[in-house]
């Protein structure tokens, strides 16, 4: 699994969720990111803070569709209502 070094975590989370009982084995590979290659504390926090908050966001959604079968995403009102929590809870630019 290849993906950006920030979003390693969630990426493999879901691959794994998955895959979890096909016997493949994961091996993630983190590709160096220029959005979190700054010294800037602030701007290094806020990608942290939104990576987590989308995490726990997918790991809900991940849930759902183990208890119920259903795809959250598949439905307008749970992608309008993601899309305005985004705007509110995660910061700009990160």
């Amino acid at each position: 699994l290849v993906s950006n070094d920030y979003h390693l975590i969630r990426a493999s989370f879901l691959l794994g969720s998955v895959l979890k009982k096909s016997g493949v084995v994961i091996y993630p590979y983190g590709v160096a990111s220029d959005q979190v290659k700054t010294d800037d504390l602030k701007v290094r926090l806020r990608w942290y803070f939104n990576e987590n908050i989308k995490f726990w966001g997918s790991a809900v959604e991940m849930g759902i569709y183990r208890m119920m079968g259903v795809l959250i995403n598949d439905y307008a009102w749970v992608r309008q209502s993601k899309d305005a929590v985004k705007k509110r809870v995660l910061f700009d630019g990160a």
